[in-house]
């Protein structure tokens, strides 16, 4: 029996507001979502953590192999690589900010039922919240980013300049990383709109009558 069933069977009784035998099964429904949560948390942060670390390592090797080949360099060659490592050091570290603090705001809460309740509402309103700005943002930024992917291959046209192979691959790659964003955005919002915000409603009903006198 899951966490609506729960709710289904002791909205419908006629007595109120919760009998011992309930008031146990919500507590271990409510305790087996916390348990499910936190061990999709812990792999997400090891996957980010590990991707970061990996791209980190990576754009090093291309540092140090510019310093050391014979082919001439500028400044911005460098750049490339240090900007790549600061932006995968930038991606894990928001992921630990963002994890660490929705962690010491979920320590408010204690173990009664409705400290679990509010907790658990807590988390469906962070996620809730982490769909709608990643939305956000990326409705944000792919417009400027597919801009200037279009203004680099008309300048490239305009100037009868072929298209290099390595370049097609580099905007392909783009467009394909571009579009599964949004696809991946797509899902989560309709998972938002069917799932998670119903939920939490459920629940602050729930959470409204074990207040009610």
């Amino acid at each position: 029996m899951n966490l609506d069933d729960l709710i289904t069977v002791w909205r419908s009784q006629d007595t109120a507001p919760l009998h011992g035998v309930d008031k146990t099964l919500l507590h271990l429904a409510l305790r087996h979502d916390e348990a499910k949560l936190q061990k999709e948390r812990r792999n997400e942060r090891w996957i980010t953590y590990v991707a970061s670390a990996g791209l980190v390592a990576c754009m090093t090797i291309f540092l140090f192999m510019m310093i050391y080949d014979d082919d001439p360099r500028t400044e911005w060659d460098f750049a490339i690589p240090v900007v790549g490592a600061a932006a995968a050091l930038l991606w894990g570290g928001a992921m630990y900010v963002s994890h660490r603090g929705q962690a010491l705001r979920e320590r408010c809460f204690g173990e009664s039922l409705r400290d679990q309740l509010g907790r658990r509402i807590a988390q469906l309103d962070y996620q809730a919240t982490r769909i709608v700005r990643l939305a956000s943002v990326l409705a944000t930024a792919l417009p400027p980013m597919v801009c200037a992917t279009a203004i680099i291959l008309a300048g490239w046209r305009v100037n009868n300049e072929p298209f290099r192979t390595e370049w097609v691959w580099i905007v392909g790659g783009i467009f394909v990383c571009a579009i599964g964003s949004v696809a991946g955005v797509w899902v989560q919002r309709c998972s938002l709109q069917r799932d998670l915000l119903p939920r939490k409603r459920r629940l602050e009903a729930v959470l409204k009558e074990l207040d009610a006198p």
